[in-house]
């Protein structure tokens, strides 16, 4: 089955929704590019109870430097994803023009008619 596109009753509504899905596509990649330059690192450790003497483990965290592999900008996916993604972006963006476009000389028309 393929996917139906989605319809909107005024132009709009159109464009608000390119521009959304525009806004949160650039946020999301703003979002894998922003990183902390250190992360926190799991550990298993134990201590005793001061009365009972019982021995307890628990899982704690340290923090550490980020590792150079480990930033998004010497991961060759991260560049990948960002290129198409971006694609995606230039032919949205193309496609909103148009239709601005469109929408423009269609008012002009209307507005003449009036």
């Amino acid at each position: 089955m393929g996917s139906k596109a989605k319809t909107y009753k005024n132009a709009r509504r159109e464009v608000l929704a390119r521009l959304c899905e525009i806004r949160d596509s650039v946020a999301w990649l703003r979002n894998g590019f922003t990183v902390a330059s250190t992360v926190y690192e799991s550990y298993m450790a134990t201590y005793t109870e001061q009365h009972t003497g019982i021995e307890r483990t628990y899982e704690n965290s340290k923090p550490r430097p980020r590792r150079y592999e480990e930033y998004p900008e010497n991961n060759p996916q991260t560049w990948g994803a960002l290129y198409a993604e971006a694609d995606r972006l230039t032919a949205l963006a193309s496609s909103l023009r148009e239709f601005a476009a469109v929408q423009y000389r269609e008012t002009v028309a209307r507005n003449a008619a009036r």
